[in-house]
């Protein structure tokens, strides 16, 4: 397992609504930081926190409200860069909707790895 390292910028790619309200015609792509479990949670004190479970991390930036997440984006997968190759590290949970910024909840993928290879091989 290749451990995520904070403040790496990882991809994100969606069709969510843009800075403009629209929804996306074309994928759209943004670079985002990684944010590890304890910071995300200690960033929310109104009662958001708790949607913070120890299987979630958050990426993005409170300085950044342009280039991030929006409605449509849910499920998108957050990616990172590694000897040639993109890794899912997690999916777009939710994003708290009293902040303006670019701040994202994602689940993340390696607490779910037994599931989703249940599922795989149930289904091959």
């Amino acid at each position: 397992m290749i451990p995520l390292i904070p403040k790496t910028q990882y991809k994100i790619v969606g069709w969510g609504k843009t800075e403009k309200g629209i929804s996306s015609p074309i994928l759209l792509e943004a670079s985002l930081p990684y944010i590890d479990h304890s910071t995300c949670r200690n960033m929310f004190t109104n009662g958001f926190e708790l949607f913070v479970t120890v299987d979630k991390f958050c990426s993005g930036s409170t300085l950044v409200s342009g280039q991030g997440l929006d409605q449509g984006d849910s499920g998108s997968g957050l990616c990172f860069f590694h000897s040639g190759s993109y890794y899912l590290t997690g999916l777009v949970s939710i994003k708290d909707p009293s902040t303006n910024n670019s701040i994202a909840v994602f689940t993340e993928v390696k607490y779910h790895i037994r599931w989703i290879r249940g599922l795989f091989n149930n289904f091959k």
